[in-house]
């Protein structure tokens, strides 16, 4: 599910779970197999996060495992020194440059979130994103596809941008 402000649903998620005293393990994002492997909640159909603590409730599940996805100050900047380096004509790096600036804004704000339980062999998974991590994503696809030394999102202040943002404070 897209979100705009995952930062104002981070704060109702917090109070649900607080409300139906669940415990709360802070974990890093799940890895790309447990995602694959994971039943996925829809939630295009169902986008109140509630009605998941709701089943996980149901299944006598007492903790939930929360990550955050924020996205750190002077990621958009670098992103942004690197343009030069890409086999792009004027333009296009002027668009791109203009998408990236716009981006900024968001810098230290929530870009995605994921919440899971595990029950039974099986990992059970709530996951959203906001529109602009999208965007932000597609721009590094670009990055990937016009740099011949850009290796990946990974390559951007040796953090991982598609696996998670790190702040180094």
């Amino acid at each position: 599910m897209n979100y705009e402000n995952l930062d104002s649903l981070k704060q109702e998620i917090d109070q649900s779970l607080s409300e139906r005293k669940f415990a709360i393990f802070y974990g890093m994002e799940r890895s790309e197999i447990d995602r694959e492997m994971a039943i996925v909640w829809d939630a295009e159909a169902h986008p109140d996060f509630r009605e998941f603590f709701a089943v996980a409730e149901a299944a006598g599940i007492r903790i939930i495992v929360v990550h955050y996805k924020t996205l750190p100050a002077g990621q958009i900047g670098e992103l942004m020194d690197q343009l030069d380096e890409l086999d792009l004509d004027r333009d296009e790096r002027r668009n791109l440059a203009r998408d990236l600036q716009r981006l900024k804004m968001y810098e230290g704000f929530i870009s995605a979130l994921d919440l899971s339980f595990d029950h039974a062999t099986q990992t059970y998974l709530f996951s959203a994103t906001t529109t602009w991590y999208k965007e932000l994503l597609d721009i590094l696809a670009q990055f990937e596809v016009f740099s011949p030394g850009f290796g990946g999102p990974e390559d951007i202040d040796d953090e991982p941008i598609s696996g998670g943002y790190f702040s180094k404070n």
